[in-house]
């Protein structure tokens, strides 16, 4: 049953009034007054999306690939389930088609506020390697301080902290695990960000290279703030996503659009779409010290609300509302 705190999505229009009549709109991981701009409630994903995920070639992806092999009739009815699931969104969130739906929530950037399952942040960590192996495919061609930022490195790095957290609720010593990985993520953070730097002021840039670069630093910023959540550290959490979302606003403010397309070869859909994924990256890392302050306010504790979530196995996405909202 689902915590009191937390709404099935599915119902949310009942529970927020003008989540579907457009009195409400999203902005990345949350939802606002189209009049006013308070912030009245945050999305969060779901263990049904960790379970599908976990399924590599299954569920998700053969809705966002019709084309794609289904192996039984078990798949098939569950792909129709899902996709029963992601209209509903789609009448729910603007008009959102259901294949942005499928490609969003299978993205780096993700809906959910906060809490990404390890298992969907490993998924995405995957993708980030494949997208390397294509980056390193043209060695010859990539310049000596993208060489030397050793990114490779800092992905295995990166994927060992997030497995680490992984299987630490297995252990007794569960909060010191958690603990020890959350420093580790957070030295992996300022590694990207570094690198962002480095590639985002060479005279010419790769877009593949700083997409990449940006999805990893979004990855160690979802891993180091669940790990906070988890041992109920709300306060230092706060403080961690304001200063992270600093760091991003300065990285973002070094590279205005119209510089970056000029060194992405004048590539304006290119430098459109990384200036629009750091948008939506600011959006999720400035809207968390908001959530919590709601968690504070309500006294929910962090490991109850991830645990809640990963729970959820009937609904892609749960809302929180705001603690004004539901005063």
């Amino acid at each position: 049953m689902t915590s009191p705190f937390l709404i099935p999505f599915s119902v949310a229009a009942e529970n927020i009034p003008g989540l579907a009549s457009g009195q409400l709109v999203r902005y990345g991981a949350i939802l606002k007054d189209a009049n006013t701009g308070r912030i009245v409630a945050h999305l969060q994903e779901t263990g049904l999306l960790g379970k599908m995920m976990e399924k590599g070639a299954g569920a998700l992806g053969n809705v966002a690939n019709p084309l794609g092999g289904v192996g039984s009739i078990v798949t098939a009815v569950q792909n129709e389930q899902i996709k029963s699931k992601l209209n509903h969104l789609e009448s729910l969130m603007g008009g959102l088609k259901t294949l942005q739906l499928a490609t969003l929530v299978t993205s780096v950037a993700g809906i959910g506020v906060t809490m990404a399952s390890t298992a969907i942040i490993l998924k995405r960590i995957g993708a980030l390697d494949d997208s390397l192996k294509r980056v390193e495919d043209k060695l010859d061609a990539l310049p000596a301080k993208w060489r030397e930022m050793r990114v490779r490195e800092g992905l295995v790095d990166l994927q060992t902290h997030v497995e680490r957290l992984d299987e630490s609720i297995y252990r007794p010593d569960a909060e010191q695990v958690f603990g020890a990985v959350e420093e580790k993520l957070g030295y992996s953070f300022n590694r990207f960000a570094d690198a962002i730097r480095l590639v985002a002021a060479a005279p010419a840039v790769e877009g593949e290279h700083l997409r990449m670069l940006l999805a990893a630093l979004s990855i160690c910023a979802d891993a180091q703030f669940r790990a906070l959540v988890y041992l109920d550290m709300k306060e230092a959490a706060q403080k961690r996503a304001e200063s992270q979302n600093e760091v991003l606003r300065k990285l973002t403010w070094e590279m205005p659009p119209d510089i970056l397309e000029m060194r992405l070869g004048s590539n304006r859909e290119a430098a459109r779409g990384i200036a629009g994924f750091a948008s939506d990256l600011r959006l999720r890392l400035a809207a968390r010290p908001h959530m919590l302050g709601t968690m504070i306010a309500g006294n929910i504790h962090g490991r109850d609300y991830i645990e809640t979530s990963g729970q959820e196995l009937d609904e892609l996405l749960l809302v929180m509302p705001s603690q004004e909202f539901r005063g």
